[in-house]
């Protein structure tokens, strides 16, 4: 995807869509009732989603973790 920005008369970044697949694709979605909402209860998916992922990302990380200090101190155990 081709995205150009550039600056408008007020400082504000306007997207220009290059790709006409992209920009014919997004006239029919915008052109259908209710898509607005349907879009929206995709996005809050897709952030429930990547919050998921983060927090297992994040609990796999703090496994890893204790596992390689629970490792060290069993190699500076004493042997009998």
């Amino acid at each position: 995807m081709n995205y150009k920005f550039r600056e408008g008369e007020t400082g504000e970044q306007n997207n220009i869509i290059q790709d006409p697949k992209l920009f014919l694709t997004m006239l029919v979605l915008f052109s259908r009732p209710g898509m607005e909402q349907q879009l929206e209860q995709a996005i809050t998916m897709l952030e429930g989603i990547s919050n998921t992922i983060r927090t297992l990302r994040q609990g796999a990380d703090a496994l890893f973790t204790s596992l390689k200090e629970a490792q060290q101190q069993m190699l500076t155990l004493p042997k009998k």
